[in-house]
């Protein structure tokens, strides 16, 4: 993947290249909302009380209907965080200290402290308080002794409800600055998008390959002299960015590749370096013009072929398979239409000719006919109503840039295409990236995936 073309500034991506972390499915999280939903809990009376007129000054249980129960029940876990719920055992509890101390011969037994009456509301307008036990008290509103215990203490201590003091510091400020700087960090970098459209990986742009994580978050502590973990670091570049790193160069251009060597010479004088240098960029501005032309599409019919690698078979994981003799499938990326800048490519726009070694030679005829073949039956309506024909390929003689593909083309203009207007594009070699090498990255991926040990092969010995 060249670097020096093609570049644009790394920009957040809505999807990440990996998903954030949902602390909402995490068993922990389910249990606590569990907990403070009154999930699984069953209001009930769980006292004698009610039966008996024993202790009525302490408890009117008996005064208490089903519909009382299930009404202090439902208030008490409307809200389903803790801290609204420890406002409300407070509000049903009053607080008061002990008149006076009862000496006991347990020496383990701790002095009362404070002395706490509990209470339940009737469902009934305007809501009277029911003095009720302890026990009454938390099987109606399902929570545990050590919870009213902790919370009646706190209050006692300090005149106020429990707040929540768990998770650590809350430097929630903090937190998104780091995150900020991260982000424009990692956006003060170039990206490239690779001309292979991946289905796996859609909208991933790519860094150089040379690059890494690591390195990126050793000149973030340099830049910047942040006290930032790898770890948060690392976590900011997957869940807000779609990058990945890219591989070496492959088919990179002569002319680029040579003039990186001339200007690492040492022996080079200012003044030849800086014509080496302007060089390279022209050479570069005349490789991106035949991008423009590829995308100016307006109201014309453009269509991009190309010649796939050739395929192998038999393609077996067997060792054997390897030294025996190989057949290649050829497959002529025969007509890709292109509809503009980053356009989707419908089943209708790709038109693909497939044929084995022994049939045909992979030459400039069989280019010719099967472009002509794609042109005569499924474009000729298209091209004769738009009038403008353009054609793209790379610049290869042996198949595309010959006089065979001219005699084709002038055929079809003396038959089928009078009026129409024809014009074929030949990039700069080694930056001839087209839309029809996006279809072969999918048929390369699929090929992959494919189970080639699931193969029946028959066998007969002699």
């Amino acid at each position: 993947m060249d670097f020096d073309d093609g570049l644009e500034p790394v920009i957040p991506a809505a999807v990440g290249r990996k998903r954030k972390a949902s602390k909402e499915n995490h068993q922990r999280e389910k249990t606590k909302r569990a907990r403070h939903s009154g999930e699984g809990k069953h209001p009930k009376i769980n006292c004698g009380h009610r039966a008996t007129t024993s202790n009525v000054g302490l408890c009117h249980a008996d005064k208490l209907s089903d519909e009382d129960v299930a009404f202090n029940f439902t208030k008490m876990y409307k809200n389903a965080t803790k801290v609204d719920q420890d406002k409300i055992l407070l509000r049903l509890s009053t607080i008061n200290k002990c008149s006076r101390e009862r000496v006991s011969a347990d020496v383990k037994k701790k002095a009362r402290e404070v002395t706490v009456k509990y209470c339940l509301l009737s469902c009934a307008p305007p809501h009277h308080k029911i003095p009720v036990c302890k026990a009454t008290f938390l099987s109606v509103l399902g929570v545990s002794k050590d919870r009213v215990s902790r919370v009646v203490k706190y209050f006692s201590q300090h005149g106020e409800a429990r707040p929540e003091c768990r998770g650590g510091t809350r430097n929630v400020d903090e937190e998104m600055e780091n995150r900020q700087a991260v982000v424009q960090h990692v956006s003060s970098f170039m990206c490239k998008a690779s001309h292979y459209a991946r289905r796996g990986a859609p909208g991933r742009k790519y860094l150089p390959s040379d690059m890494s994580v690591t390195k990126m978050h050793r000149l973030f502590q340099e830049q910047n002299h942040r006290d930032i973990s790898y770890s948060q670091y690392y976590n900011v570049f997957c869940t807000s960015f779609n990058l990945g790193f890219g591989h070496p160069a492959k088919d990179c251009c002569a002319t680029c590749m040579s003039s990186r060597l001339r200007m690492k010479d040492p022996h080079l004088t200012e003044e030849e370096r800086k014509a080496e240098i302007v060089s390279v960029m022209l050479h570069r501005r005349r490789a991106r013009v035949f991008y423009t032309l590829l995308n100016a599409v307006e109201d014309t019919v453009t269509v991009c072929f190309d010649m796939m690698q050739n395929l192998s078979l038999p393609k077996s994981p067997i060792g054997q398979t390897y030294y025996s003799r190989q057949l290649y499938m050829y497959v002529f990326g025969g007509v890709v239409v292109h509809h503009g800048e980053r356009s989707l490519q419908a089943l209708s726009d790709r038109h693909l000719y497939v044929w084995l070694e022994n049939q045909n030679r992979k030459d400039s005829n069989m280019t010719a006919s099967a472009l002509d073949h794609c042109l005569r039956t499924s474009l000729a309506e298209d091209v004769q109503q738009a009038g403008h024909f353009r054609l793209f390929s790379d610049s290869c003689y042996g198949q595309n840039k010959n006089s065979t593909m001219v005699g084709m083309l002038s055929s079809l203009r003396s038959t089928i295409f009078k009026d129409v207007k024809m014009a074929c594009f030949f990039p700069v070699r080694g930056h001839s990236f087209l839309p029809v090498d996006r279809v072969f990255g999918r048929i390369e991926q699929d090929i992959r995936k494919q189970d080639k040990s699931s193969c029946q092969t028959n066998t007969s010995t002699s």
